[in-house]
């Protein structure tokens, strides 16, 4: 697996393209762990982090943090070369939401996770990548 961190709108899919080849990236607001499975990469992985916390009841229970990494480890399993994108969340203000600050420190804690499985990780800055991993 790859993983690809960056801030939001920095180039972080023309790089992974440049990088990792051609295919289909997918939507991570709207995809499936199913379709993750069997496509070369997803974009917006901090969003298909934020649709599981929401298929949770509210607030985020206890046990959903390692329910959703169970589901991450399902697709490593399934697609141990996907490219995973995901925009850094954790660099700006501190949400006043409890739910918003939730979500921040679960992408943050999932990319920790990411970035220790993966074979590769790279970060994006204003269309520039440098492997860091």
């Amino acid at each position: 697996m790859k993983l690809i961190i960056g801030g939001a709108a920095q180039g972080k899919r023309d790089y992974a393209r440049e990088q990792f080849g051609r295919g289909r990236y997918l939507d991570g607001s709207c995809c499936s762990r199913e379709e993750l499975y069997r496509e070369k990469g997803v974009y917006d992985f901090q969003l298909w982090i934020r649709k599981r916390m929401q298929e949770e009841k509210e607030p985020f229970q206890e046990g959903g943090k390692e329910r959703l990494l169970e589901q991450c480890r399902a697709i490593l399993r399934e697609n141990p070369e996907i490219v995973i994108i995901c925009n850094e969340v954790g660099c700006g203000l501190v949400p006043i939401e409890q739910a918003d600050r939730q979500y921040r420190d679960l992408v943050g804690e999932i990319c920790v996770w990411l970035a220790k499985e993966a074979e590769e990780v790279h970060r994006v800055i204003c269309g520039i990548g440098r492997r860091i991993k």
